[in-house]
This record gives C-alpha cells, sequence and structure tokens, in this order.
C-alpha cells in the first residue's frame, strides 16, 4: 500500500516549536516558505510570492494531508485551491492572530471562508471555540502546544529573580511591568527577547534587559528563575512562555484572562494589567511560593497526560480522513 504524503505548511520564519514537534509526533513532512521581514510594507509582494509558490509546491508533491500553520489568513488559500482539486483534506491549525489581532482584522470575511471550508479546525484553547460561529457539524478539536520535554530539576536553590520571555508584539503591558519593578527592590526582573528600552522610561536597577537569548541561553536563565511573569492584552491566547514555565516547573504571574484562568486554574497568580496589581502579584506570588510551586507540579502532571490523549483524538480523526 502506498504511504500517504502529509504535509505541514507554514510561513513563519524560524519555524514555530508547535509545528515541528506536531509534524514529528504526526509523520507530516514541512514545508516552510518565509521571506522579508515582518513588515507591513513588504505585504503586496511577500504574500502573493508565497501564496504562488507554496501552490505549486502543494501541485508539485501531491500530498493527502494538509494541515496549515494558520498564523497567516492567506495561507489557508492554496491549501484550498489543492483540496478542490485533487479532493483531499485541509486541515488549519489556528493561532490566535487572525481572530484577534487588529492588523488581520480587514479579511475577517476571507479568514471566515477558509476556516468554513476547511475538513477540520485545530484549536490551541478553549474559549477562542465562542469566537467560531459555524454551523453545527464543523469539526473543531482541542490540541494545546506540545509540552518541552526537560529534564529534572536538581538544583538547591533557585534564583532571586523572574523572567518575563517578551515577543514584542503589542499586546504586552512592558511599559507596566517597568514601572511595577519600581516597587519591588529586592527582585530581579529580566526581560528577554528583541524589545529594546524604552527611551521615554527610567529603568530601575533591578530590571535588565538581555536582549536575544540563543534556546539554551534562555532555557538556562528560565530553568534557575524563581518563575515566570507572563501578560497579554489579548483574550484568547495561551502564551507560549506560560506553557514554557509549566514545562519547567516554574511558579507563574498570568494576565486576568479566561484562557490562562480555564487552563492554569488555581496554579497560578492572576493580575490585571497595570503596575500596582502586577507588583502585588509578584509579592504574593513570593510569599506563598512553596504552595504555587507544588501546584504547578501537579498542573504539570495532568497536562501532560491530557496532552497525549489530544494527540491520540487526532490520529484517529487524521486516520479516518
Amino acid at each position: 500500500m502506498k504511504e500517504n504524503k502529509r504535509v505541514f505548511l507554514s510561513w513563519t520564519k524560524g519555524g514555530s516549536r508547535r509545528t515541528d514537534s506536531l509534524s514529528k509526533i504526526l509523520n507530516f513532512e514541512v514545508f516552510r516558505f518565509s521571506i522579508f521581514p515582518r513588515k507591513i510594507f513588504f505585504s503586496p509582494i511577500k504574500f502573493p510570492l508565497q501564496f504562488f509558490v507554496t501552490l505549486f509546491y502543494l501541485f508539485k508533491k501531491k500530498p493527502d494531508v494538509i494541515i496549515a500553520e494558520f498564523c497567516q489568513p492567506i495561507i489557508g488559500l492554496p491549501c484550498l485551491i489543492y483540496k478542490y482539486f485533487f479532493k483531499k483534506p485541509c486541515i488549519i491549525d489556528l493561532h490566535s492572530g487572525p481572530i484577534i489581532s487588529k492588523k488581520w482584522l480587514f479579511l475577517k470575511p476571507f479568514t471566515h471562508f477558509i476556516l468554513i471550508n476547511s475538513d477540520l479546525i485545530i484549536i490551541h484553547e478553549k474559549t477562542i471555540k465562542e469566537k467560531l460561529i459555524f454551523e453545527k457539524n464543523k469539526k473543531i478539536i482541542i490540541l494545546h502546544d506540545p509540552p518541552l520535554i526537560t529534564k529534572p530539576l536538581f538544583l538547591p536553590k533557585y534564583g532571586n529573580y523572574l523572567i518575563f520571555p517578551a515577543s514584542g508584539d503589542t499586546d504586552e503591558p512592558i511599559e507596566e511591568l517597568i514601572k511595577a519593578s519600581f516597587f519591588l527592590k529586592d527582585v530581579e526582573i529580566f526581560i528577554t527577547g528583541n524589545v529594546k528600552k524604552r527611551k521615554n522610561y527610567k529603568i530601575p536597577d533591578n530590571l535588565k534587559f538581555t536582549g536575544f537569548l540563543a534556546k539554551e541561553d534562555f532555557y538556562e536563565l528560565l530553568k534557575n528563575s524563581a518563575g515566570v511573569i507572563s501578560l497579554t492584552k489579548w483574550d484568547y491566547t495561551l502564551t507560549c512562555s506560560s506553557l514554557e514555565a509549566l514545562c519547567f516547573e516554574k511558579p507563574v504571574i498570568l494576565t486576568d484572562k479566561e484562557a490562562f484562568k480555564k487552563f492554569f486554574k488555581d496554579a497560578a497568580i492572576y493580575v490585571e494589567n497595570n503596575a500596582f496589581s502586577i507588583s502585588e502579584g509578584i509579592k504574593r506570588l513570593l510569599l506563598n511560593y512553596d504552595l504555587y510551586l507544588k501546584r504547578i507540579k501537579k498542573l504539570k502532571d495532568e497536562y501532560i497526560l491530557n496532552w497525549n490523549e489530544e494527540v491520540k483524538f487526532l490520529k484517529n480523526i487524521l486516520f479516518s480522513l
């Protein structure tokens, strides 16, 4: 019997850990095509070129199943064209950006068209399902980001610092974190990622911008930290840094959002995106550190068990397709 050809499409530069992990677990070949920086003035050249190159690849490869990393709505178009030519299933791995980010708002009808005509939609967390108003028979399943495989920690004492892994996107209230750090003289805070220091803000001595770190260096910083701060202005989002904190068994401070609360429950400290609430949340975490450490370890075990069940369910659906 001919082996199925399975392709995972991605237009994300450098790829995402989710796509890389899922493609290996599900036995999909990754086709990644990313050009030009993430600047809007490149779009008139970038997206048509990505569309035609991807479509050419699909017609040449002739896969039996396609999963599209749906960070940009336009990636769904070559998938649907291929689907209708060859009668093959098109699966959308839906990231929250095309649904909630303002930069994709003008493509909302197009995004809806892609989703409604796909064969399966994979969502990353529960709450975003309320944004997907489709007919009742539309297949939508939940598959959280894959757990990081981490080695057991044998550190006698964690460092007296917290980290804020920043993506540099507009949803991060970094200015409020800077203000909060003035109330926390005894706690060091590291902001990682390509985030520039705010020129209009005085930066306290206990707050440091590390710049972009190699993966190994970032994980070392995370492993030795006391905990993680993961804040967002967006709803319907489970941040990568919150799940990294979970996998490294690090107590975490999160924005008071429904997506976070449904997933982390009582295993996290929840704050508003303002300086006072953030600083009080950090103080509360440090005062009750052992309690939240115990809860995050318990949640990690549940997360791994549930994720394995989610993958098993997805594999069954892929087999039926």
